[in-house]
């Protein structure tokens, strides 16, 4: 008697117009122990006293199909070919593919499934790594879901998981899908347990729709938090969520998303508060963020933008040994704005790299009339964000400044924030190396700040990291 397994991927065969087994792989082997050359497929692979009514063979001769193993009670993917075989002819090559999955719905009710290019489409709703739905689908089956799960209250859930491409580049593409496969598994139970449609939109984006209970939610945020402490043991890769609860169904689901991702933004970076619920306050605050930027757009073409130079201080020596480059904005109505409140918004929209561009040029600018004037300038520390790494060839950029000026690139320093590494490690680390190569120095701002500190600082190739209580002489400048 046969021990009865799951058909594996890739089971090749080759059986000649009588249906009789001319050669068959290991893998096939495996799942029908007692399997030989000779042997009637029907027989042995499907335990049928005749050729089967469904066969690949008689229907599909050249081209891919479903095939129903009654025997295994599994659907198998089949392509279908013809191949020549020495003192057999023509005969018929069959690879077979298991097409099941641990996820229940991954099944679409397959006895209504008719062709190849239909199971095709079925699959094409999928994330290949998780199995839950993409964007497109999750979307139309969370409408429906929407449409039939009653009167209970629902509320849907946008989830990252923070720092993920750092996470990748710390312990490799291989632990970085487990990660997100254990994440996407704990959402099937959530949901297989309590209803909903999951998602996963790609990287580290997931989303639920679910019914609401406040306690339901914190369960999941700790059930995910628990896989991702046994993957990382890192705050910075602890999962985030964004949650909107749903009131009026008329709403679409792509901006009850987009509220649910708003209050997301809210909780990044906040290793108090994980979980944030969408509020319509946080739209007027987008609102008068977007009035600001426009403000600060102006205040750039009116020149209120500049920098001030504060001095950085050897308790030693009693010299000063450098300088450090602050925008400032200073408004003839309002005089001068804290920087704390518009660089943030700054570098969420991108416009940093317009004024950090502008402050860069305008301190090359200054060294080099001192040199004109034969004083010996110190060298002065410029701020470089992620954002600026994003869109510029950051070395290339600075090269070009000096050879514009004449400078020697000993009199710029480069600061990078320590939270830029974690956010956007792959990206910092490259462009630290151009800048090295190109003899500029490089800062670590804000070493130790919350981070795996010491993790980092094995990857990293950083001159100093710049501890501010021991060569700032705070709250002076030139």
């Amino acid at each position: 008697m046969h021990e009865k397994k799951n058909a594996d991927i890739m089971s090749v065969y080759v059986v000649d117009d009588e249906f009789k087994i001319v050669s068959f792989n290991d893998i096939l082997g495996e799942i029908y122990p007692d399997l030989k050359v000779g042997s009637f497929c029907y027989k042995e692979l499907c335990h049928e006293q005749n050729p089967c009514d469904n066969c690949p063979i008689l229907h599909h001769e050249d081209g891919r199909t479903l095939f129903f193993n009654q025997w295994l009670q599994q659907w198998i993917e089949v392509k279908v070919g013809k191949i020549p075989w020495p003192e057999k002819g023509i005969c018929h090559v069959l690879i077979a593919n298991n097409i099941m999955d641990d996820d229940k719905d991954l099944l679409y009710n397959l006895t209504q499934i008719s062709s190849y290019e239909e199971l095709l489409e079925k699959k094409s709703e999928r994330n290949t790594l998780t199995g839950l739905y993409n964007e497109s689908s999750f979307f139309h089956y969370a409408e429906e879901y929407l449409r039939t799960c009653g009167e209970a209250q629902q509320c849907l859930l946008a989830i990252d998981i923070e720092h993920f491409k750092l996470f990748n580049e710390w312990y490799g593409r291989e632990a970085g899908d487990e990660f997100l496969i254990s994440m996407a598994t704990c959402l099937k139970t959530i949901k297989e347990d309590w209803g909903g449609i999951a998602g996963h939109f790609g990287g580290d984006n997931f989303v639920l729709i679910f019914p609401y209970q406040k306690g339901l939610i914190y369960y999941l945020q700790n059930k995910m938090s628990g896989i991702a402490k046994k993957f990382g043991d890192n705050a910075g890769f602890l999962p985030i969520f964004g949650v909107y609860l749903i009131e009026d169904n008329t709403i679409s689901l792509e901006t009850m998303y987009d509220r649910a991702t708003i209050a997301l933004v809210q909780a990044k970076g906040n290793y108090s508060t994980r979980l944030c619920q969408f509020q319509p306050s946080m739209i007027e605050k987008m609102e008068e963020e977007q009035y600001l930027l426009s403000w600060i757009q102006k205040a750039f073409d009116s020149k209120e933008i500049s920098f001030y130079l504060q001095p950085q201080y050897n308790v030693q020596t009693r010299k000063i040994i450098g300088a450090e480059a602050l925008m400032r904005w200073e408004s003839p109505k309002d005089g001068i704005v804290s920087p704390g409140n518009f660089l943030p918004l700054l570098e969420k929209n991108g416009f940093i790299v317009k004024l950090d561009k502008y402050i860069w040029e305008e301190v090359c600018h200054l060294l080099r009339e001192w040199l004109n004037e034969g004083l010996r300038p110190v060298p002065i520390s410029v701020n470089v964000s992620r954002i600026d790494m994003y869109y510029l060839d950051v070395a290339a950029y600075f090269k070009k400044l000096i050879r514009k000026y004449q400078l020697d690139s000993s009199y710029i320093k480069i600061e990078i924030t320590e939270s830029a590494y974690v956010e956007e490690f792959e990206i910092v680390t490259k462009a630290v190396a151009n800048l090295k190569n190109a003899g500029f120095k490089v800062i670590m701002d804000d070493f130790g700040s919350g981070y795996s500190s010491l993790n980092m600082l094995k990857n990293m190739n950083i001159d100093l990291e710049k501890k501010i209580s021991s060569v700032v002489l705070e709250g002076t400048n030139f």
